[in-house]
C-alpha cells in the first residue's frame, strides 16, 4: 500500500513544480516513520516541511480515533492546500460551503496547517464517505471537517504552501 502511495505524491509533487529554478534535493519519508507516527492513534504530526523552490512542501500524518465528531467544526487554510490521502479506517468528510462567523484559529490546527479559520459550515457543503486509498485534494480556503469516524482513521496529508508560511522540518 506505501509504494502505489509514495508513486502519487510524487506525481502531485511533481506537476506542482513545472517552472522552478534550480532543483532542491530530494525528501526521503520512510514506511517506518509513516508507520510509528501512526502507532500514536491521534493527532496531527508534520514529517517534513521542506523549501521546494517556488513553495513549501510537507507531509504530515493526521488521526482521529472512532467516534462521531458531531461537534468538530470545520476549518479553512488562508495559505495552505492539502491533499488528504486515508491510510486507514473510515469516516465522512465533508468541504466546501461557507464558515459561519469565521473565527482565526489557535491552538493545535494553526502551527501544523498554516494561518485559517474555523466555524460552522454552511451553504454548499459537500459530504463523502471516505476509507482507505481515498484521495481529497482541498485547496486554498476550503472549509473541510472529518466526522462520523466509523473506524480508527489515519491520513497522510501533502501540504503545499506557496507564500511559505510554514517553518520548515
Amino acid at each position: 500500500m506505501m509504494k502505489p502511495l509514495a508513486g502519487s505524491l510524487a506525481l502531485i509533487f511533481a506537476a506542482s513544480m513545472f517552472a522552478q529554478a534550480p532543483a532542491p534535493s530530494a525528501t526521503d519519508i520512510s514506511t517506518a516513520t509513516i508507520r510509528s507516527l501512526m502507532e500514536k492513534g491521534s493527532g496531527d504530526e508534520i514529517m517534513r516541511m521542506v523549501d521546494a523552490g517556488p513553495m513549501n512542501v510537507g507531509v504530515a500524518v493526521l488521526q482521529y480515533p472512532k467516534g462521531s465528531r458531531a461537534d468538530a467544526g470545520g476549518i479553512s487554510h488562508n495559505d495552505i492546500a492539502e491533499v488528504y490521502y486515508v491510510l486507514r479506517g473510515e469516516a465522512t468528510m465533508y468541504t466546501g460551503g461557507t464558515l459561519d462567523n469565521p473565527t482565526p484559529m489557535t491552538g493545535a490546527p494553526a502551527p501544523v496547517a498554516g494561518p485559517g479559520n474555523s466555524g460552522r459550515m454552511q451553504g454548499n457543503v459537500v459530504s463523502r464517505k471516505i476509507g482507505p486509498g481515498d484521495t481529497v485534494i482541498v485547496p486554498v480556503n476550503t472549509p473541510h471537517v472529518v466526522r462520523e469516524v466509523t473506524s480508527d482513521i489515519a491520513f497522510m496529508i501533502v501540504r503545499m504552501d506557496p507564500s511559505k508560511v510554514m517553518k520548515l522540518k
